[in-house]
């Protein structure tokens, strides 16, 4: 590596600690990463409370609706998706772990890689103390070489410093508790998001708070992305556990 290589990946672990924002640091993480490492698209999504699915996603060279995609679909024929409940932080190339041969002829190749022009990616597995946090990945499309020995190398110099971010971020959120009215005010909810808010933390469904607000299904996603971006959580069950009913 060179000394400039080495100054980057300073940056970078700079900006993991640093950038206040869970979605602005993933971005510049992300877009970081690209002067070490040659990519054509990346993903990083963060995990459930529960550690059971993916969610949030925050993307570079992908639209937001692919990147729900995955969350939504692909998740359930993505052949490596076990490695995210083996508790391990880990870097892997997903050539290292099916062949060619098989990985090719897989629903999820021809669903996600194909469909991209994708046919390479570098993985980062992030856990803490076997908790699984989130998943960033890199992706490069057909014609090119698949991802060296040194880029495994420098995803892995900073999985540590990201899984304790993480880590820290999830231990905050479980950590703040908030009347309803408190937190009305505290990330500053419109009327609509506020009706929204106490039916999530009141068990309503999704067709109840529609009906109740005049408002599409698509409008009442709108409304809780707001709520998610403006509280800095990434789900429901999130939103429950901070908020005193």
């Amino acid at each position: 590596m060179e000394t400039n290589d080495w100054i980057l990946l300073n940056s970078i672990v700079y900006k993991i600690h640093y950038i206040e924002d869970i979605d602005e640091m993933r971005e510049a993480v992300m877009k970081m990463l690209g002067k070490l490492i040659d990519y054509d698209a990346s993903t990083f999504y963060l995990a459930s409370c529960d550690g059971s699915k993916l969610e949030h996603p925050v993307g570079i060279g992908l639209s937001n609706k692919e990147l729900e995609k995955y969350s939504s679909i692909y998740i359930e024929f993505d052949y490596a998706s076990g490695i995210f409940s083996s508790g391990k932080n880990i870097v892997y190339r997903e050539s290292d772990i099916i062949s060619e041969e098989e990985r090719i002829k897989t629903k999820f190749y021809k669903e996600m890689y194909d469909t991209n022009e994708w046919h390479y990616s570098l993985e980062l597995n992030l856990s803490f103390n076997e908790r699984f946090l989130g998943a960033l990945s890199l992706y490069r499309k057909k014609g090119k070489k698949d991802f060296s020995g040194q880029d495994v190398f420098l995803l892995d110099m900073i999985k540590d410093n990201m899984a304790l971010r993480l880590h820290q971020y999830y231990e905050k959120l479980g950590s703040r508790r908030f009347s309803l009215s408190e937190y009305i005010d505290e990330f500053d909810l419109t009327h609509q998001e506020s009706v929204v808010l106490e039916g999530i933390i009141t068990g309503k469904d999704s067709k109840k708070l529609c009906d109740e607000l005049y408002i599409s299904g698509n409008t009442l996603k709108k409304h809780m992305n707001n709520i998610y971006k403006k509280a800095g959580v990434n789900s429901k069950l999130q939103l429950i556990q901070q908020v005193r009913v």
